[in-house]
Order: structure tokens, then C-alpha cells, then sequence
């Protein structure tokens, strides 16, 4: 009832007034119409009887039974009635059965009509047939005899279905009557309605506006007084629904912006295993669970391993579990995951995962080891050099001077390559702790540049090596001089030792910009793609023409690096490309950028 429209409420209430009358005033006059319609019809069984019977008295006679039952079947037919004549309680003309099943018929005698007839003058009675298997009106009325006919009781039957087919018509009528009645109240009910629905209309409309969003609309105007209680009620919920809705976007936005304001990954997972949301720094580092939401964790990550916690955890009550998983975005990305379970208010439980960044840790942990194992085996060697030759003229007492000179030489030579690596070493940790550099000056690249060649004159000779530099002009640039010629004497060194003997190195300048680019070029066998970007990795070195790796710590090209990024530059390497290039000698060239000092 309560989801009930107006129109349908009162087309119920009409009804509910309306249809107890018309069914009471219908079945009342039902039983009138059918008892005066029963009465009609017995009386006209009545004179049907009679005028049968005062035809069978002015008959002329009837030959026999035969044509008595003739006689009768064409005047049952003719009046639409059943003519039965029965003598001594047996049937001996009957017009609805054929005269040779007449002897077949059950004994009539203690038939109830046939009762009355014999006591009374005339017997009535209405009552169901098992020969014609129908309702039947019955008027039996006394025969006296005639000169052709024995006496004997004349009975009539007329069907009740024209009775009750009368009654079908009046009945039909009647319900016309009612549905016209029950027409015209939902016609009033609709009027009625509309017009309320009219007066309701515009409340509705606000209100629906008010659910919609927009929370600042208010009800004005209303059309009667009847109307000022729920009138009131839709402002006021108006008003603190925009007052709730307010403080909902503040705290949304709050919650949204330190969600998508973490630099860890955030995801969270239902209790079907199912992700049901993440915030935009877990879109950067795993780029495939965008369009994931309602897909496992393994569906986005690929890894099982994450997978299986979560369904751990939903499984089973306990505190925050960690797993570390390598990201899918390349071999050397991994992240520290923490899963923590919870239940939301509903009590349903789920789990948040804090997904981390650890890339760069594991990367620094994967150069300490390796710059401890490189550093161990860099030293291992010349240590073990020293320590063999100092053995050897420890218990040598007779080795001759010669030998003994040798075996000294070697261990300076050795004592000198640990002293160069220490430095370098030393260098490149300055190098790295200082990061950029913010007490660059204007210094002079030429006028540098020249004094490290002039430093690498015997390197050269021994070489038969030879550098052209075209630098004969000031070339200031921001940089700190130690630095400077740091990168200038690696880059000059590794160009003299990779060269062929009697080689030419071209050191070149170009301005590009707010940049001075450097450039250092060899003859030497070249440096394939591949490597350019691993020979600036601590203790890399390159090999020679003969496959051996050449002397030196390999820290040279890593100290560049830093150096050159400090000062906010880069270095790189290139093929060289250009005419009368040798197969054999490719070269290399080295760039790098320094910012020009106004």
C-alpha cells in the first residue's frame, strides 16, 4: 500500500466502496431474476403438459405404441420438449429415445413428479437427467384412458439451460453495469489525482534536484499549507545533505591527494582476492594494472609469490606479512611489498599492499659487492707480486745484484699500481661525495688542456703518439682546474694506451648553446655499441688488440663520469664516422659537455 500512487489509492478507496454495492445489488437480483425465471418456466411446463394431454384426449386413436412414440417425437420436436408416456411406472412412448430402447429404460414409476402427478392433479420438478445427461424441468400431469389408450401419467421436460441462458444474458448485463461504474471511478480517481499530482509536482521536481547534486536548491513556493511541514522537511534535508556532501569532498580530497600523493604503490584487495583499487604512484611502477580493477594480483603482477601471500592472509587471521618481488618492468627493478590485513566496517576482511621502490637500494647493494670483490681482486694481484719477489730476496741470500735490481723493480712497480689505484680510489669517492659542484669558476679548458700534455710528453714518447690541439685560444668555461685535468689526462691516457704505436689523437672544441662540447678522439681497435655505456663502470676495462685486458684500475672513465656531472654535464662515447676511416683502427671518441663561462 505504502507504493501506491495517488490515482491508484483512490481508484482503490471508489472501489473498495463502490464494489460491495454493485456485487451485493448483483447477486441479489441473480437470485430474484433466476427464481422469477424458474417459476415462468415451470408454468409454462404447466400449460405445455395440458395442451399435450387435451390433444392426446381429442386424438383418433393410435394404432399401437409405435405410433403413439411417433406421434410423440414429432410433437416433442416441434415444441422443443421431451414427451414421455408412462404406464404403470413403465415407459412406453418416449421422443428422446428410439422406440426399440424404450423397453430398456429404468422403472419411472417412483420418479418424483410421477409421484405427485398421481396423488396430486399435476407433478413438478427440476432435476438432473442421466438418460440426457442434463438439467431438466419436469411436468407430469394424469391420462385418463381412451379407446386407444391405456390411462397412464404424460410427462414433459423442457431443458433449464434456456432458463439459465436468460439469466447468462440479464448477468452479462449487470457486469457492463459494473465495469462502466468501475470506468467512471478511475475516470474521478485520475482527475482527482492529476490534480493533486499537479500540486506535488514541483516538490518533486526540487527534490529530485536535491538528489541529483544539486544541494543549493530550495523550495520557494508551495500550494497550500498542507504542504508547509513537508516543505520544511526537503529544505532542511537539503541543507545538511550540502553541509554533509561538503565536508565529504574536503575529506575525499584530503584522502585522495596524500593517496595519490605517496611515492609508494597502494593497492588494495577484497575479499575475493580481487583488486579493488590503487593509487597513481602504483600505476607508475607497475603500468599493468591499469584496467585491472576486479583482476587478482597475479593477473596485474605476474608473480605468484605475491599472489599466494594475499590469499594467505584472506585465509586465515594475522599480522602484516612482507614479500620482496622483482618488478615485471625489467630485470633490474624490484620492489618491497607490505601486505597488512583489515576489515572494513562491514567486517569484511581485506588487505592493503605498500608497494616500495628498493630498485636503487638493491642496485647500491649490488655495486658495494662488486666494488668490493673488484677492489679485492685488484689488489689481491700486485699484493701477492710484492709479496712473492720480498719472499724471494728475504731467503735469497745469493741472488745475484742483477736479479735482485729486477725483483725490486717489480715490487716498486706493483707498490706504484696500488698507490694509483688508492688515489683514484680516494678520487672517486671526492668525486661522488661531492655530487654537484657549486664552487665551479671560469676557468681556461686550452690553457689546462696544455699542461696535461705537457705532463704526458715521456707517455707520448714511449708511444710514439702524437695529439693535435686545436686550442690555441682561451676556452673559459665553469669548472674547478683539479677536475679539469683529471678528465683531460684520463681521456688522454686511454687514448695513448688504446692507440697503435705512432698514433695521432685529436682533441676538439665546439660550441653548442650555453655549452662548450669537448671531444677526444683515437685510433685505437674502437669500443663496440654495447659497451658505451658500461666502460664508465668502476674497474671495467677494455681489451686490447690481443684479447688481454689492459693495465690500468679501470677508474678512470667512472671518475669522468662524476666529475663532469658534478659540474652539470655529460660525457659519452661514439663510433666516429667520416672519410678515410681505417677497417682496422676505427677509434673512439669521447664527448663531454661543460657549461661556457660568460
Amino acid at each position: 500500500m505504502q507504493n501506491m500512487s495517488i490515482r491508484t489509492r483512490l481508484f482503490f478507496g471508489l472501489c473498495a466502496v463502490l464494489l460491495p454495492a454493485l456485487i451485493a445489488t448483483n447477486l441479489l437480483f441473480d437470485r430474484a431474476v433466476s427464481r422469477d425465471l424458474l417459476l415462468e418456466s415451470q408454468e409454462r411446463a404447466a400449460d405445455q403438459v395440458h395442451v399435450v394431454s387435451w390433444l392426446l384426449e381429442t386424438h383418433h386413436g393410435f394404432e399401437d405404441m409405435e405410433a403413439l412414440d411417433t406421434w410423440a417425437s414429432d410433437l416433442g420436436r416441434k415444441m422443443g420438449v421431451r414427451i414421455t408416456y408412462i404406464v404403470d411406472g413403465l415407459v412406453v412412448a418416449d421422443s428422446a429415445v428410439p422406440y426399440q430402447d424404450i423397453p430398456n429404460l429404468e422403472f419411472h414409476g417412483d420418479r418424483p413428479e410421477v409421484l405427485q402427478a398421481m396423488d396430486a392433479e399435476l407433478g413438478m420438478n427440476v432435476r438432473y437427467s442421466r438418460t440426457l445427461d442434463r438439467e431438466l424441468i419436469y411436468a407430469a400431469k394424469q391420462q385418463p384412458a381412451t379407446p386407444t389408450l391405456s390411462a397412464g401419467v404424460l410427462r414433459l421436460a423442457t431443458p433449464l439451460s434456456e432458463v439459465t441462458a436468460h439469466q447468462d444474458e440479464i448477468g452479462a448485463q449487470l457486469r457492463w453495469i459494473i465495469i462502466g461504474v468501475l470506468a467512471a471511478a478511475l475516470v474521478v480517481s485520475i482527475l482527482m489525482s492529476r490534480a493533486i499530482a499537479r500540486s506535488i509536482r514541483g516538490l518533486a521536481l526540487a527534490a529530485r534536484a536535491i538528489g541529483r547534486g544539486e544541494h543549493g536548491q530550495r523550495i520557494r513556493h508551495y500550494p497550500s499549507s498542507e504542504f508547509r511541514p513537508l516543505v520544511h522537511a526537503i529544505n532542511t534535508m537539503a541543507r545538511d545533505i550540502e553541509s554533509a556532501m561538503e565536508d565529504l569532498e574536503d575529506q575525499r580530497g584530503r584522502l585522495e591527494a596524500v593517496f595519490n600523493g605517496m611515492s609508494e604503490g597502494v593497492m588494495v584487495v577484497d575479499s575475493r582476492g580481487r583488486i579493488e583499487s590503487f593509487n597513481r604512484a602504483m600505476e607508475l611502477m607497475v603500468p599493468e594494472v591499469r584496467g585491472s580493477i576486479d583482476r587478482t594480483p597475479l593477473e596485474a603482477t605476474m608473480e605468484p609469490g605475491l599472489h599466494q601471500a594475499v590469499e594467505s592472509l584472506l585465509k586465515r587471521p594475522g599480522t602484516a606479512d612482507t614479500a620482496t618481488v622483482p618488478l615485471s618492468s625489467g630485470p633490474d627493478k624490484y620492489m618491497e611489498v607490505l601486505l597488512e590485513p583489515f576489515s572494513d566496517p562491514k567486517g569484511v576482511r581485506k588487505v592493503i599492499l605498500l608497494f616500495r621502490d628498493v630498485s636503487e637500494i638493491k642496485r647500491l647493494e649490488i655495486v658495494r659487492r662488486d666494488f668490493v670483490a673488484n677492489v679485492s681482486h685488484e689488489l689481491r694481484t700486485p699484493v701477492t707480486s710484492i709479496k712473492g719477489y720480498a719472499e724471494t730476496l728475504l731467503d735469497g741470500g745469493n741472488t745475484p745484484p742483477e736479479m735482485r735490481r729486477q725483483f725490486l723493480e717489480v715490487i716498486i712497480r706493483n707498490a706504484d699500481h696500488m698507490t694509483a689505484m688508492v688515489r683514484k680510489l680516494l678520487r672517486l669517492a671526492q668525486a661522488e661525495h661531492k655530487g654537484a659542484v657549486h664552487g665551479a669558476k671560469a676557468v681556461d679548458a686550452a690553457e689546462i688542456l696544455s699542461g696535461v700534455i705537457a705532463t704526458l710528453a715521456p707517455m707520448l714518447k714511449d708511444y710514439e703518439a702524437s695529439i693535435a690541439n686545436p686550442l690555441s685560444r682561451p676556452v673559459m668555461v665553469l669548472a674547478e682546474e683539479a677536475g679539469l685535468e683529471e678528465i683531460f689526462r684520463n681521456l688522454l691516457v686511454n687514448a695513448i694506451k688504446f692507440g697503435p704505436l705512432g698514433g695521432k689523437i685529436h682533441v676538439d672544441m665546439a660550441r653548442v648553446g650555453e655549452w662548450t662540447r669537448f671531444s677526444v678522439r683515437d685510433q685505437g681497435p674502437g669500443v663496440p655499441p654495447a659497451e658505451h655505456e658500461r666502460i664508465f663502470e668502476r674497474f671495467y676495462r677494455r681489451r686490447d688488440e690481443q684479447g688481454g685486458k689492459v693495465e690500468g684500475t679501470g677508474l678512470g672513465l667512472a671518475i669522468c663520469r662524476h666529475i663532469v656531472e658534478g659540474l652539470g654535464g655529460k660525457i659519452w662515447a661514439e663510433v666516429p664516422i667520416g672519410e678515410g676511416m681505417d677497417p682496422d683502427h676505427p677509434g673512439a671518441v669521447f664527448f663531454f659537455t661543460l657549461k661556457t663561462a660568460s
